[in-house]
């Protein structure tokens, strides 16, 4: 008769199998599990993944209600709990060659008990060929008593297979008939020794006490049992709240520990009934779905093919805050797993050292000899740490290191930002940052990101990377920051820090108004009066050409009556900020008619009226004001009248201010600082104000007006008091050869040198060129040196020359260098005229002499006639 195809066998459902009969029921893992497992993750550890596990329980089924769990429980006696002890303290190898170790009694029983469940289940049932399937899963299981439930990875060592294989196995399949019976380390028998999710190594005392020399015994590690089924009614699936399947015993994981090493054991599960995702006992998406009390008893967070405790991971938080990085926690780490590893060392050798001894004094004199006196006993080597086939002991890198405390603070990121935004922010403080960039990412080499920071007195509450400075990529982590301020209740910061004010005020105040409530202004603080305008002054709002030209015709009157007439007109600009082109409205202060202020919006005509093209053209009107050139420029792009106009005949009155010593060449010059300076006010500059969009709308708003009317206006009165002063002589390209001079550090700064303009200025002096476009150097003969370290700033190292030893910081020669080398007290440099100052001191002394030598002259003249 032909055999039956291989399959399911006769008998019923849940009999007994052939060997080779392919699995029934469970599908095989497919990749989705992978992508839900803990596993996934990247991991910078040397450990190996072992081949996927067996499903040795494809069929089982399990009662995790607390119902069955406590009834299970409840039969357990000391004996079980001695049983596990005893399996994971003991080898299966004989101890001694007088001892032997047979089956506990509680072992004869649970092998009977399995003996008569699964005579029950098969019910007698057979394969066609009349074995009996109680013969063939013998067999099968005589077939695999060498195996574990996972295949042994490349890097473990044999005797820690062995250990998982022999004692580890029979704990986590323990069963009451077709049910899972929880592992006997989880129940209390005694008061010593209380219900634990730990499997914990013998200590080495009892086996060394007993003369039971085997270092493998004392190798083991510690074992973590996470089978979480166990603790809930019902385990669902994170991601359909399905009930799970287990799915077979996942391959042990190895955790790095403070002192040692131990493994974590768990299932894994399946969900048949709804998503058909796998996810093992440690994954993250199942962790965060047990409860929380059950969920914070996993000792580690884990990599792709590893993991470190919470206590490792607690120490590198505290090291990272303490300044001590990852190299000084895995020096501490190394220093700890090789002091565990030396002090069982040393215990065994003393043993063995104990056990000589006493041999030792049994053969002394007066002791009479026992024939086993003669039987030399051997005992192995304990080996060392870093044996693969011993000890194997393991510390993580600091690059994995590193890259666990950064998983940890991501995984907490949540958290943290939730504990951060529930803190009342007591003061902000921003600030751009330029060093991160260099990090991060570079375009041909030059780096394009800035790093933003927001923070409060203790903590960071906002960062972006941006690639300018505007406050388009700052606003929406600030306005972030002010809508959680609001949303918990809490009040706006009392005080902002920044490293530029006046660049960071429009973005603190768009997103915290409350910033400018009651502040007195700095210009006010130092006794500054705001500047207003006489009520005798009036504003005209001049909307159409006609009310322009009524206006403006009596100003041109006067050029037509006088041909040698010349007016001088204040001028201001104000424009929306989304125009690109051209301005909004114009401001006109005419000086002649102090009392009246025109506000024109020129951006409602197309052609600019007669009268007022005839003012911004003509060159006998002088158009004043700060930076007024590029006002006119603007104004030029806005009407096609002015394109062919090349000069307005303009006064910046900052340029003005610096000619009559009113402010320094690189003193700012804007329109609020002339006014401390000149008139003694300050002059209000609201952001808020000056860029809107509201320029444009007709009627203009009256605190628009006042502000155009008010710049126009203080630009009238600072040119009036500035033409009172009069001009400083300044150095220039074509002052006079011979003229005294004295040579400053910087602009503004000390006198380092004195000497006079030289009486011949070539095109280049030692390869240093004094010609310009902007005719902006001349060249000077050095008489004096007060100052002789003072750098000479144009004169640079030749590539030959001298070396950069011999020059200052900046790359320039100093002039006790130029002078040594000129060989003599007088030597010429080449010098910035804004460098340059007139010697009135040399020039009233030399004065002061010629006087006095013509009158010692006359003297001698007036004796020599008395004595002809």
């Amino acid at each position: 008769m032909s055999a039956r195809p291989r399959g399911r066998p006769k008998g019923s459902k849940d009999g007994p199998r052939p060997i080779d009969a392919p699995p029934r029921g469970r599908p095989k893992k497919k990749h989705a599990e992978e992508e839900h497992d803990a596993d996934t993750e990247d991991n910078n550890t040397s450990d190996t993944e072992p081949p996927p596990t067996r499903s040795m329980d494809a069929e089982d089924e399990f009662d995790a209600s607390n119902d069955a769990f406590d009834a299970f429980t409840a039969g357990f006696t000391e004996s079980d709990w001695l049983g596990v002890d005893q399996a994971s303290a003991v080898d299966k190898q004989p101890l001694s060659s007088q001892e032997s170790r047979g089956p506990s009694l509680e072992q004869l029983r649970e092998a009977k008990k399995r003996a008569q469940s699964d005579s029950e289940d098969d019910g007698g049932s057979e394969d066609e060929d009349g074995t009996p399937a109680s013969t063939q899963e013998r067999k099968a299981s005589e077939k695999d008593a060498s195996k574990a439930w996972f295949d042994k990875p490349k890097y473990m060592p044999s005797w820690l297979y062995d250990y998982f294989r022999d004692t580890i196995q029979p704990i986590i399949t323990r069963r009451d008939g077709r049910r899972r019976r929880p592992p006997a380390s989880f129940t209390s028998t005694m008061s010593h020794s209380p219900a634990s999710l730990w499997i914990h190594p013998i200590d080495p005392v009892f086996p060394l006490s007993h003369r039971r020399f085997r270092p493998t015994v004392l190798y083991r590690p510690r074992v973590f049992l996470w089978l979480p089924h166990f603790f809930v009614a019902k385990l669902c699936c994170p991601a359909c709240g399905k009930q799970l399947e287990k799915n077979g015993a996942r391959p042990p994981r190895r955790i790095a520990d403070l002192n040692d090493t131990f493994y974590i054991v768990s299932w894994a599960y399946y969900c048949r009934k709804g998503c058909k995702l796998y996810f093992h006992g440690w994954s993250r998406r199942l962790l965060n779905s047990l409860p929380p009390f059950l969920r914070l008893a996993f000792p580690a967070i884990l990599s792709r093919k590893s993991g470190l405790s919470q206590t490792v991971v607690s120490i590198l938080r505290i090291g990272n805050q303490h300044k001590m990085g990852p190299s000084g926690v895995r020096a501490l780490l190394c220093e700890n797993h090789t002091l565990r590893f030396s002090t069982i060392q040393a215990q065994y050798l003393e043993a063995a050292f104990q056990l000589v001894r006493r041999h030792a004094d049994e053969q002394s004199p007066g002791n009479q000899a026992s024939i086993t006196d003669y039987f030399t006993e051997k005992i192995p080597g304990f080996g060392d740490f870093g044996d693969s086939t011993g000890f194997s002991g393991f510390v993580p890198s600091e690059r994995y290191l590193a890259t666990m405390l950064n998983r940890a603070i991501e995984a907490d990121e949540a958290d943290a930002d939730q504990h951060t935004s529930c803190l009342e922010p007591d003061q902000l403080a921003v600030d751009d940052s330029h060093k991160i960039n260099k990090h991060i990412a570079k375009v041909d080499g030059v780096p394009v990101n800035a790093l933003w920071t927001c923070m409060t007195s203790r903590y960071i509450r906002a960062q972006a990377l941006t690639l300018t400075k505007s406050h388009e990529e700052r606003y929406g982590p600030l306005k972030a920051i002010a809508q959680s301020v609001k949303k918990y209740g809490f009040r706006d910061p009392l005080v902002v820090f920044s490293d530029d004010p006046v660049k960071d005020k429009p973005l603190l105040l768009a997103a915290f108004p409350s910033l400018a409530e009651g502040l007195t202004p700095v210009a006010a603080a130092h006794g500054f009066c705001p500047l207003e305008i006489p009520d005798s002054i009036s504003i005209q709002f001049l909307g159409t050409s006609a009310l322009i030209d009524a206006a403006l015709s009596p100003l041109t009157a006067v050029l037509d009556a006088d041909p040698d007439a010349h007016l001088s007109i204040s001028i201001d600009a104000e424009w929306n900020m989304s125009r690109k082109i051209g301005v909004s409205i114009l401001q006109l202060a005419p000086h002649s008619e102090s009392d009246s202020i025109f506000i024109i919006p020129v951006h409602k005509f197309d052609h600019l009226p007669g009268s007022l093209l005839r003012l911004l053209i003509s060159n006998r009107v002088f158009k004043i004001g700060n930076s007024v050139s590029a006002d006119c420029t603007r104004l030029k792009k806005q009407f096609p009248q002015l394109k062919d106009q090349s000069s307005f005949n303009t006064i910046d009155l900052k340029q003005y201010s610096i000619e009559r010593g009113v402010i320094g060449r690189k003193d700012p010059g804007s329109l609020d600082v002339l006014a401390e300076k000149v008139l003694n006010v300050y002059l209000s500059k609201d952001d808020s104000l000056r860029k809107n969009e509201e320029w444009e709308i007709i009627p203009l708003r009256s605190h628009l007006l006042d502000y155009a009317a008010l710049d126009v206006y203080a630009s009238q009165r600072i040119f009036a008091e500035v033409t009172k002063l009069a001009p400083l002589d300044w150095v220039r390209h074509d002052s006079p050869a011979g003229s005294r001079v004295a040579l400053l550090v910087h602009e503004g700064g000390e006198t380092a040198a004195y000497g006079k303009i030289s009486d011949v200025q070539p095109t280049s002096l030692s390869g240093i060129r004094v010609k310009t476009q902007t005719n902006s150097r001349v060249v000077i003969e050095i008489d004096r040196v007060l100052i002789p370290t003072a750098a000479a700033i144009l004169h640079l190292p030749l590539e030959n020359g001298t070396t950069r030893r011999q020059a200052t910081k900046s790359g320039a020669y100093t002039l006790q260098q130029l002078q040594t080398a000129a060989s003599g007290s007088v030597f010429q440099i080449v010098s910035p005229v804004s460098l340059l100052s007139f010697d009135r001191a040399g020039v009233v002394c030399n004065a002061v002499y010629l006087l006095g030598h013509a009158a010692m002259l006359g003297r001698i003249q007036a004796n020599t006639v008395r004595l002809d």
